[in-house]
């Protein structure tokens, strides 16, 4: 069992932790609701183990995320995977991000992220990936086959990734953040600190977030180490370059066509539809060259009364 708690984003020594049924408090001058057409980002900033669940040692742990808006398919992201993970307390990950969005249009995003004790994970696997953090592969496990990354690594990510789903969890939370609606209070997308915290909220004393990004007590100001939390941070503008974006919508594609939408379309639709934009923007592209050059063949003009005819394009050309 999880429980979700928020606060608004500023350096505050003591930022109340509040349910989602609310406006975060200390929300700030570029705080607040996430509106249309803003870009935001969301990332992992702390995630705190509260044992060791290793009988045998430490814990052989693994922090993974997935996001999905709407009807898309869950995009899962490899955050942290480390055998014999001495650290209760993890700040440094493969990757912060757990997604880039520009150009919001108002849909309910769905948020999935897992905290691991893997004792199943080879050493030679985890070495592996170790030494290959920077491969989109693994950042994005459904791009892993299609990187430049041994098979065997490829194949484990993957692998390693559908395990966890079914065991091992020390932590697990769930939550959809939702447009902004009039009336609307409840789980609302909204920047600042969600807090994931594993156990009954109804047995907890109030919690306040620090400045460094530490769960305390409010009455005491003591540090909270009685169940495993993780923080996200979401914050209005884009971190991420073009390069990782384009990855993550290559990640979201993958995803589909492995049949992980919850659509009604068949994954070849969405496949089509995506194409069918390529293809258009390609169109567009050739328009625009063809219309700046002083110099055309004939075949080149009676391409550029074609395209300039296409009804797939013909009203964002002119």
């Amino acid at each position: 069992m999880t429980y979700w708690l928020g606060t608004g984003i500023n350096s505050d020594d003591k930022n109340e932790l509040v349910t989602l049924k609310e406006i975060f408090p200390n929300s700030g001058a570029n705080g607040g609701i996430i509106k249309r057409a803003e870009d935001f980002t969301l990332r992992i900033r702390r995630a705190f183990i509260d044992q060791h669940y290793d009988a045998f040692g430490y814990n052989d742990l693994m922090i993974t995320s997935s996001f999905q808006f709407a009807e898309k398919p869950p995009v899962p992201k490899l955050h942290f995977l480390k055998n014999n993970c001495e650290d209760l307390e993890i700040d440094t990950f493969i990757s912060e991000n757990i997604l880039c969005k520009t150009d919001f249009k108002e849909q309910n995003l769905r948020l999935h992220i897992q905290v691991s004790d893997i004792d199943r994970i080879p050493r030679k696997f985890i070495s592996t990936v170790e030494t290959a953090t920077k491969s989109i592969g693994l950042v994005f496990p459904h791009l892993a086959p299609h990187a430049v990354l041994a098979d065997g690594v490829a194949k484990g990510i993957e692998k390693v990734i559908d395990e966890t789903i079914k065991h091992d969890r020390i932590l697990e939370g769930k939550l959809i953040l939702r447009k902004s609606k009039e009336g609307r209070r409840r789980d609302l997308l909204q920047t600042g600190y969600y807090v994931c915290i594993q156990g009954d909220q109804n047995n907890e004393e109030r919690l306040y977030l620090d400045k460094e990004c530490v769960v305390r007590y409010s009455k005491t100001d003591e540090v909270y180490k009685a169940n495993a939390y993780v923080i996200l941070e979401l914050k209005r503008g884009s971190e991420e370059d073009y390069a990782m974006e384009i990855n993550q919508m290559a990640a979201t594609l993958i995803s589909e066509l492995n049949g992980n939408g919850f659509g009604n379309e068949s994954p070849i639709h969405f496949l089509t539809d995506t194409l069918k934009g390529y293809d258009n923007f390609k169109k567009i592209k050739r328009y625009h060259e063809l219309k700046g050059s002083s110099k055309l063949n004939k075949s080149e003009k009676l391409l550029l009364e074609k395209l300039k005819k296409d009804p797939e394009i013909s009203e964002y050309i002119e």
